[in-house]
């Protein structure tokens, strides 16, 4: 089973750093006039694209060999929930791991120049810009994941006519204008 991890993320990292690389090298990538990079929607989209079809196509071969996890947060989500055991999940991590320093090794290997794979800021942002964008991001995410079907179920409750005990009173001042 971790040797079928190990080859599933192997391969869908090759696939997936192999178009990173082709989007990130020198002629694929635009600058602007005074010569900074530019970032080319095109190519970031040429890249999540790369990635979504390349885990999809390792998913539907592997699922039934290893479960397709891919990544050691994934295991750890279900070592924690105790969906797998954690010996499996280190295991796996480990498999893991290793498959996605193979496929960096092999796309190194087998192009031309340095591994062009990074992540990185524009230009005119800081790190302390992109960390507050980030919690920004995942602030939002948390609102209107957690917040927002709380709210809706309150609404769909006062809807079927749940007005007993706790949605009466002020609750209905407050319920009426948000739904």
């Amino acid at each position: 089973m971790q040797f079928g991890e190990y080859v599933g993320t192997t391969m869908f990292l090759f696939m997936a750093f192999g178009a990173t690389h082709i989007a990130n090298l020198p002629g694929a990538s635009s600058k602007t006039s005074n010569g900074e990079p530019f970032i080319d929607t095109a190519n970031l989209t040429f890249i999540a694209t790369t990635f979504g079809l390349a885990l999809l196509v390792n998913v539907w071969v592997f699922i039934r060999v290893s479960g397709a996890l891919f990544n050691p947060a994934i295991s750890l989500a279900l070592a924690l929930t105790g969906i797998i055991t954690p010996m499996r999940a280190a295991l796996f991590t480990v498999a893991q791991i290793l498959g996605g320093i193979t496929a960096a090794a092999l796309i190194e290997a087998l192009t031309s120049g340095p591994l062009n794979v990074n992540n990185r800021l524009g230009s005119d942002i800081s790190i302390p810009q992109g960390l507050e964008h980030v919690g920004r991001l995942i602030d939002r995410v948390i609102h209107r994941d957690v917040f927002d079907r709380a709210v809706d179920t309150i609404c769909l409750h006062a809807r079927c006519g749940e007005s007993q005990g706790h949605f009466s009173g002020s609750y209905w001042d407050w319920i009426d204008p948000v739904c």
